[in-house]
């Protein structure tokens, strides 16, 4: 298919995406790959070296590194996901809607938009966090309010673009 020989002539691109899915596919399978809990203290075996028994090692107070790694990212991937995703619908959703609608509206929002991108994507993110508290569903949160201009801008320029075609005008034509 056209995506896969894109990726055999992209070499870095195919590195790319087989180390993506190998993190994925270990995150996924952590409780399988380390056998011991996140959680659980082996006070016999503090800040151990890699070895086969802990193939991270073990910190300070005798957590094995890998399996706390497996199961940190596998919270880390579910927020970025669960961020992006509602960002994207959030921000699609504006974006067309501003192109469908225009006028005031149009560029009230995109004024909007502007501002927010104004700011610094990490400093805003650290805001919205300060302003809505700590914890998982604040840091999705404001992972989505940071990416929301991103897929409008987006959203709106396509849709525009879309409008002007000449299938739609004819459509418009039509009745």
């Amino acid at each position: 298919s056209r995506v896969t020989g894109g990726l055999r002539r992209n070499r870095s691109a195919l590195a790319g995406t087989i180390i993506t899915l190998i993190v994925i596919l270990a995150v996924f399978l952590g409780p399988v790959i380390s056998p011991y809990d996140p959680n659980e203290m082996d006070f016999t075996a503090i800040l151990s070296p890699p070895s086969l028994d802990h193939w991270f090692g073990t910190n300070a107070t005798g957590h094995d590194v890998l399996t706390r790694v497996l199961y940190g990212a596998r919270i880390s991937l579910l927020i970025t996901f669960l961020g992006v995703t509602i960002g994207g619908v959030i921000g699609t959703l504006v974006g067309m809607a501003c192109a469908f609608i225009g006028r005031w509206v149009d560029a009230v929002v995109m004024r909007v938009v502007d501002l927010i991108f104004a700011f610094p994507t990490f400093v805003l993110a650290l805001f919205l966090m300060l302003v809505m508290g700590f914890g998982i569903q604040s840091v999705i949160m404001a992972i989505a309010l940071v990416y929301i201009p991103n897929f409008a801008r987006l959203a709106r320029n396509t849709t525009m673009a879309i409008k002007q075609e000449a299938y739609i005008q004819a459509a418009r034509l039509m009745g």
